[in-house]
Parts: C-alpha cells; structure tokens; sequence
C-alpha cells in the first residue's frame, strides 16, 4: 500500500540544527510508524530543499520514493535548476510528464 507525503513550504525559511534533527526524526517516523513510502517534493524555497536534502540521506536507509514538484516549467526556472543535469532538462522539455520519480 502507498501512503504519500508532501513537503511545500516557504522559501525563506531558515532552520537551526535542532529543528533540522525535529524535522529528520518527523520524516522517519512517518516511514516508520505511518508507513509512508512516496515523498513529494518542491523545490523553490529553503525548506523544499531541506527536506529533499534529509530524504535524499534517508533513501541510502529506507525503500522510499522522492517526487520531484517543480513550482515552474519555465525555461528560466528549468535552465538554473538543471544546469549541471543538462540532459535531463531534455528530457523534462521534451514532454515528459512532471511528476516522476527522479532520485
């Protein structure tokens, strides 16, 4: 059975090591206890990319699914978000749906 998740939040959001550890103890949990196995990502601000960060650690420990939500399909957006993954900004331009499991 899938059970989802999904982390969107704000994008100048700064978090302290303490809430950090809350916030990795929290993901763990709801593997652990609730299940959850899919993951839903954003990724514009500081706190989509500490939580894609934790759950990019935690998949090396546990059968779970990162997704990948961009807030934009602009090729602005996609060109600095990809810059480094050339090809798969191909791929994603190339009509591929959004919304696939990426890591």
């Amino acid at each position: 059975m899938q059970k989802i998740c999904t982390f969107i939040g704000n994008k100048d959001v700064y978090l302290d090591v303490s809430a950090l550890s809350s916030l990795k103890n929290l993901i763990i949990k709801l593997i652990n206890e609730n299940s959850v196995n899919i993951f839903y990502c954003g990724n514009y601000g500081n706190f989509d990319r500490y939580c894609e960060k934790i759950l990019r650690d935690l998949k090396n420990h546990y059968r779970i699914t990162v997704i990948f939500v961009t807030p934009y399909a602009d090729d602005f957006y996609l060109k600095r978000l990809f810059q480094p993954m050339t090809s798969l900004l191909g791929v994603l331009k190339n009509g591929l749906p959004f919304g696939q499991p990426f890591c």
